[in-house]
């Protein structure tokens, strides 16, 4: 479940109902948008109805019955850029979000890169901030 939790109303009911649907030794990965202080009109665009603290999302995952296997924040190295874009929306609120259209190609693939290379750090240790969360869930 990439980038999906965030736009459902209802999202410990959702988690719950996921259970009967994983598998014996199946698991479920998700992605969701991080820190609620950085919700504002960029999340209002992508129709988010929250971001997620990793506390607040343990907590969601045990109340469904649900067990975090891996938890942790990615997307921290591009972390500063965003809590800029994002303080200048709330700053300055324009009728548009700052980073709504893809970058000049050259930046585009500077950003994938570097966001990429999140993945070389991930094998070794978590994160401890980031614009977003990946967790690895199996049935507790």
């Amino acid at each position: 479940m990439f980038d999906v939790l965030e736009h459902i109303e209802q999202d410990t009911e959702t988690l719950v109902a996921l259970r009967p649907l994983l598998a014996k030794g199946g698991r479920i990965l998700i992605t969701i948008p991080a820190c609620q202080w950085l919700y504002g009109i960029h999340d209002r665009f992508l129709h988010h109805k929250r971001r997620y603290s990793s506390r607040q999302l343990r907590s969601k995952l045990v109340d469904a019955g649900l067990r975090p296997v891996r938890l942790s924040h990615f997307n921290t190295i591009l972390f500063p850029l965003a809590v800029v874009a994002r303080l200048k929306d709330k700053l300055f609120r324009g009728a548009t979000a700052t980073g709504r259209r893809v970058p000049p190609s050259f930046i585009n693939s500077l950003f994938r890169n570097v966001f990429g290379s999140e993945r070389f750090l991930l094998r070794y240790f978590n994160l401890p901030f980031g614009v977003s969360l990946i967790c690895v869930i199996e049935t507790a």
